[in-house]
């Protein structure tokens, strides 16, 4: 009885190790310690994105999604590349063995946290019941992605048009299990959000983001985050892997666009893309924004570097292309998303706004950090963050002008949803632009110190990181 209980946890545990060992193969520059966070965070988004390939090439050639084949074929391919060179990103931070702060406690105990109220099913979305879940569990008992089924026209709800790599990695979690469990694929959501704390912890140390402003940037991001899911019910959707996509581009934007940082913006903007359709718009946002940097600095060596061109455009347009081709070819595009602009949805739309901001228990007040945007133009170092998440909120702000009728009940049932895309980035980065006031008094206090106390101090900061 143990076992039968345990078996769908084992099942997507099982998968998410195999994922993130075979993604850590894909793209890995010489190194020393492949096991650094940034490299555990593309290591999963690339995992996912070579099983979406997997189910993809089996569901082409009309193969059925046997247990043994989704564990053997990642599993085989990552026994066969057991030699292969593997290390970090250049600038990354090596989080092996480093102490953990205050912050990753705060941390651990939100990812707890979200656990305990996602398998319990107390803070699952309403879509996972209308759309991921009932995808999901249609999959599992087709054994592939059924296509037919998406295609009947009283199936709109199931948002036909969308991307399927959650409701894939249900289905393979299931059939892996051999039955469908719910309260298990739950920790899918888990998942995303522990990773996505990694990889903010990642972004704020590489920046320099240590101390109590660092410790608290990753607290206050995890807590909030936390809160908002379980308040919002937000566990079982695919909100989780947009928001992952975006602080996982994060460190790559913060540093120089060289093939590295190229092939981790690569990835994340393809995984944004294989979630949902404003996945898609941010996968595009996210290739535009590091193309443009990738540019300035191609002109300023006088030379186009084509490797960390298509290590940046390419895997995207392998997820992009592939989909548009089946919405085509099955008719699965929706009519209801609208087209235009209609202006004269503006008092709606700011009186929706409005509840979002005042009354809207959901995210705690923390939607007030949107207002915060454009201070993240000040710090050249932000600027294209601040870039990607402004042109996000505007793709958002352009479906309520854009939709044919009434636009508050879309504000009303999408924009604290649409938050979790944006917030915990935003929440981050503010605490990397704030890091530098914490850290100024670190040099006045060494230099203070008395000449026998001075290495010590030193060493003491350094290890406080």
């Amino acid at each position: 009885m143990t076992l039968w209980l345990a078996a769908p946890y084992a099942a997507v545990a099982l998968l998410v190790v195999l994922l993130t060992g075979l993604g850590s193969r894909v793209g890995a520059p010489g190194g020393q310690r492949p096991w650094d966070g940034r490299r555990v965070v593309s290591a999963l988004l690339a995992g996912c994105l070579a099983f979406y390939f997997l189910l993809s090439l089996l569901d082409a050639l009309h193969l059925g999604w046997q247990p043994w084949l989704l564990v053997g074929a990642p599993g085989l391919a990552l026994f066969a590349t057991r030699r292969w060179p593997t290390g970090r990103p250049a600038g990354a931070t090596d989080g092996v063995g480093e102490r953990l702060g205050w912050g990753d406690l705060l941390a651990l105990v939100a990812v707890g946290v979200l656990a305990a109220s996602a398998v319990s099913l107390c803070s699952v979305t309403v879509d996972f019941f209308l759309a991921w879940g009932v995808k999901g569990e249609r999959f599992f008992l087709a054994s592939g992605t059924d296509y037919s089924y998406l295609a009947w026209p009283w199936n709109h709800l199931v948002h036909p048009d969308y991307p399927n790599l959650l409701p894939d990695l249900y289905a393979a979690s299931a059939l892996v299990a051999g039955r469908f469990s719910a309260a298990a694929l739950m920790v899918w959501s888990v998942v995303w959000f522990a990773v996505l704390l990694l990889a903010g912890r990642e972004a704020l140390r590489g920046q320099g983001a240590r101390g109590f402003l660092g410790e608290a940037a990753l607290g206050v991001t995890a807590l909030c985050t936390a809160a908002a899911g379980i308040r919002g019910h937000m566990t079982g959707g695919a909100d989780w892997m947009v928001a992952l996509a975006l602080v996982a581009a994060m460190p790559a934007l913060l540093g120089p666009p060289n093939r590295t940082s190229c092939f981790e913006v690569g990835v994340a903007a393809a995984f944004a893309a294989t979630a949902k359709i404003e996945g898609i718009a941010l996968g595009g946002i996210l290739v535009l924004v590091q193309g443009l940097r990738g540019h300035a600095a191609a002109r300023a060596r006088h030379r186009l570097d084509l490797v960390a061109a298509s290590a940046l455009c390419l895997p995207l347009a392998a997820v992009v292309i592939p989909w548009y081709a089946k919405v085509l070819t099955w008719h699965l595009a929706t009519t209801h998303n609208g087209s235009g602009i209609h202006l004269d949805h503006t008092r709606p739309i700011l009186l929706a706004l409005r509840y979002e901001f005042f009354t809207c228990p959901t995210w705690h007040g923390f939607t007030y950090s949107l207002l915060l945007l454009p201070l993240l133009f000040i710090p050249r170092r932000l600027r294209a963050v601040g870039a990607v998440l402004g042109l996000q909120l505007l793709t958002y702000l352009y479906a309520y002008y854009a939709v044919a009728g009434d636009p508050v009940p879309l504000v009303i049932t999408t924009f604290e949803r649409l938050q979790l895309h944006l917030i915990p980035a935003i929440l981050l980065a503010c605490g990397i632009a704030i890091a530098p006031l914490g850290a100024s008094t670190a040099p006045h206090a060494e230099q203070c110190a008395p000449p026998a106390l001075a290495p010590r101090a030193a060493a003491a900061g350094r290890s406080s990181g």
